[in-house]
């Protein structure tokens, strides 16, 4: 406990407007999944306007870090779909193009789990880099009616 309060006292603020950011938009998102279809959301992302915002490589990472604490803290286990189509979301308003990719490989047990991250320029941005080579992608989402970008 003592070191996370340590981190957070140490935290910047643009690492805080993140994390504030995070803490509002990965409910959200969970909550769109949950009432609306997944081709619902990709159209949505891709008709978001982009903003007339910068974004440097720094603001990339800082994003992608306080979405992956915060999915990782409100959701369990199981936040990969939630903070890629949140991130997403995010590099959409700054114009940043990305790709959300899905991917399956075979558990422990011989059954099917399923994973999702975010890629820009053939870097994985959340999600875990080594996704690529772990999991068979899937057909893109844009193939199948929702364009990225």
């Amino acid at each position: 406990m003592r070191y996370i309060l340590q981190r957070l006292r140490s935290l910047t603020g643009a690492e805080w407007k993140h994390l504030l950011t995070a803490l509002w938009l990965i409910p959200a998102v969970r909550l769109a999944l949950s009432a609306f279809p997944f081709k619902s959301m990709l159209r949505f992302i891709d008709e978001l306007d982009p903003a007339k915002q910068e974004a440097s490589p720094a603001y990339v990472d800082g994003a992608s870090w306080a979405l992956a604490l915060m999915a990782r803290t409100l959701l369990g286990d199981k936040p990969c779909l939630t903070q890629a189509l949140a991130l997403q979301i995010l590099l959409r308003r700054r114009a940043i193009p990305s790709t959300l990719r899905i991917g399956v490989k075979r558990d422990e047990q011989g059954g099917l789990a399923a994973h999702a991250w975010l890629e820009r320029e053939e870097r994985v941005l959340i999600g875990g880099a080594d996704s690529p080579k772990q999991y068979a992608l899937l057909q893109s989402p844009d193939q199948y009616g929702g364009a990225l970008v």
